[in-house]
């Protein structure tokens, strides 16, 4: 059995810095140490020991249901209840990723054991109302920035930079930057940015490796984000917490005992409601505020009711320096025809019409899913069927309006005509997909959003959205609160 030793959590100046060891070692690691480093906002000795030890399992614990079978030995004593939480949590995740694997190896394969070191008392924030969020300039946490922005006063937006290794360029570009200027400047908000290298700890595909066809950093990132979040929420007085998460996050289906949810699961609401209710003994709480909408219903509750920050949509992960967005993927065909319908237009984000075209001009949507199709499956052809919807509606005047421009500036501008052919190719190519509607929202996950901000922001999906029959969805709103329920029994029973 692989032995993993955490070292307790040190604190030098505004940075925190974790280490582990782990015995042998194992390819999922570069490193097995990472810093956490708080710009002069966050005074770290305002952050209880326990939260630091939060943190620590928040960025870790799925690992471990990659690396099992596994002990997991420390140097303090969090007890059993919460003991019992983290392992249930981790046998949820490892149902989902054996059955992304098509593998039954469900038996727990994971020990925590306690040391002898006595944390202090857990001390309880008081609710000060005040809101903090993980913010990435992705469609989803500006919408959320936008909602908090006018439901609340001076929300705490948290944007983590922590490049993954020499991958990508996505928290390092040009871009990035201009947004996390400009988001203080169009609205009243206090941003912290946390700097780590802990995505470069990891080999991110050492995951997929064994089978489970998910990067490490589909595993850890949401979960470290919100754990910075946490940080400075519990620092500077911010106790409502938010992640956002969108509907297709909450898809799930039952296999055998267990439920398997979509592939992002580390964001999913039973993740966040798991979470939460552990956090409940600290004062905090954890959810999203976009759960009940559907992936093009956040962009156009952005591109309608936030237009005013709509141009900030960072969302391309594949960008590459001196980029915007990469204009050639499937995301920024998605976000591009997502504006699109929205009235909006794609040229604000950086985004090149032309170049979207030509480069996805092959694209087909995925057919609908089997009915005991995995979560991902479903999900992939929902974002489909969304994408035809939002295709299907902006006309070919639209896409020349866009590609040409207005008054003389239309004769220095490109010849759309390639471009416009494309188009039209692509939509001729969707003759024969099924009709699809705009996708409705689902008013029962209404119910998973924190009950500071539930019933006012319930009335703006009410005014902004036609709602779904909940029959369509309401088995998998009972396997989100069975599960929740199991998880988290341990920290009621002790309660």
């Amino acid at each position: 059995m692989i032995q993993i030793i955490l070292a307790q959590p040190r604190v030098v100046g505004r940075n925190i810095c974790f280490s582990w060891t782990v015995d042998p070692a194992v390819d999922v690691y570069r490193a097995t140490e990472f810093t956490l480093r708080f710009p002069d906002e966050i005074d770290v000795a305002k952050v209880p020991a326990r939260i630091w030890w939060l943190v620590f399992f928040l960025c870790l614990h799925t690992h471990w249901a990659v690396i099992r079978p596994c002990r997991v030995s420390l140097p303090v004593r969090i007890g059993e209840a919460e003991r019992e939480f983290w392992l249930r949590l981790i046998d949820a995740h490892v149902a989902t990723l054996e059955a992304m694997r098509g593998t039954t190896r469900l038996q727990r394969e994971v020990e925590i054991a306690d040391g002898d070191l006595e944390l202090p008392p857990i001390q309880r924030a008081a609710d000060s109302g005040r809101c903090a969020a993980a913010f990435s300039g992705g469609k989803d946490s500006l919408a959320q920035a936008g909602l908090l922005c006018e439901l609340t006063q001076r929300p705490i937006l948290v944007t983590t930079t922590s490049p993954l290794f020499d991958q990508f360029s996505d928290h390092i570009s040009d871009r990035r930057r201009q947004v996390l200027r400009e988001i203080p400047r169009r609205r009243d908000v206090t941003l912290i940015e946390v700097r780590s290298d802990i995505r470069s700890t990891w080999h991110n595909f050492a995951a997929a490796e064994r089978g489970y066809l998910l990067a490490i950093s589909e595993l850890t990132d949401a979960l470290l984000y919100f754990a910075c979040t946490m940080v400075a929420g519990v620092a500077l007085g911010a106790p409502h917490l938010f992640l956002a998460s969108e509907a297709e996050v909450q898809f799930n289906t039952q296999r055998g005992d267990d439920v398997v949810q979509m592939s992002h699961f580390m964001y999913s609401t039973i993740t966040q409601r798991a979470v939460s209710a552990l956090l409940e003994r600290h004062g905090l709480s954890y959810g999203s505020l976009t759960a009940p909408l559907h992936n093009s219903q956040v962009q156009r509750l952005l591109w309608t009711r936030y237009r005013d920050i709509s141009d900030l949509q960072y969302s391309c992960w594949r960008v590459a320096p001196g980029e915007s967005a990469c204009s050639a993927c499937s995301q920024c065909l998605r976000i591009t025809m997502g504006a699109l319908e929205a009235g909006g237009d794609p040229a604000a984000m950086g985004i090149d019409l032309a170049k979207v075209l030509r480069e996805t001009r092959t694209w087909a949507p995925k057919p609908a899913a089997a009915e005991n199709a995995l979560p991902g499956d479903a999900v992939t052809a929902e974002l489909s069927s969304q994408l035809v919807y939002n295709i299907r509606a902006v006309s070919p005047a639209t896409i020349r309006k866009r590609l040409v421009g207005r008054g003389l500036s239309r004769f220095f501008r490109p010849d759309p005509t390639e471009a416009l052919r494309d188009f039209d190719d692509l939509r001729a190519r969707l003759a024969d997909f099924p009709a699809t509607n705009a996708p409705r929202y689902w008013p029962g996950f209404v119910e998973t959003i924190d009950p500071l901000l539930r019933d006012r922001v319930a009335a703006i999906f009410a005014a902004s959205f036609e709602p779904e029959a909940e029959s369509r969805y309401a088995a998998m709103l009972r396997r989100n609160d069975a599960l929740v329920e199991r998880i988290t029994a341990p920290m009621r029973a002790h309660v």
